[in-house]
């Protein structure tokens, strides 16, 4: 991963892609900010092999998620967090975790939404995905671990 410069607030990555998230993208005077309720966060694939000082991301799409937890698994991506809303009567509901969580599963190759559960009881601990066995486990702000996936 040494020859590709990617940066973000959290990376995963397979033999030929790095996957990554970026908060700050937007221009706050001179500086990088992030507006809450606003454009989202900024998922991204930036291929590996980019040799010939190519460092263009393969996909890059905003999400409505504020994202604390990234797996990949056979090719596809999944991202966890709270919604990124800002309800007038409650503005820090989301971010202190009164508003659950999201769960969305997002393709690898193109960066679209494959799927997601809409509503979790509370949004994820911070780097709370594992992917194991065919089974994604999520573990949550209020310590529980849930399991989706195959079943036996």
């Amino acid at each position: 991963m040494g020859r590709v410069p990617a940066y973000g607030q959290l990376l995963v990555f397979d033999e030929d892609t790095v996957y990554g998230v970026h908060v700050f993208t937007e221009r706050v005077r001179v500086r990088r900010g992030f507006t809450p309720g606003g454009r989202g966060y900024r998922i991204f694939a930036r291929d590996l092999d980019s040799a010939g000082g190519r460092n263009e991301d393969t996909w890059s799409a905003h999400i409505p998620v504020r994202v604390r937890g990234m797996v990949l698994a056979d090719h596809t991506l999944f991202v966890a967090g709270s919604p990124d809303v800002v309800p007038a009567d409650d503005p820090l509901a989301a971010f202190e975790g009164r508003r659950g969580g999201e769960l969305w599963a997002i393709g690898g190759a193109d960066g679209k939404r494959l799927g997601e559960v809409q509503h979790l009881d509370a949004p994820p601990v911070y780097d709370g995905l594992i992917a194991a066995n065919g089974r994604l486990f999520l573990s949550t702000i209020d310590g529980r671990i849930s399991c989706f996936g195959a079943r036996n």
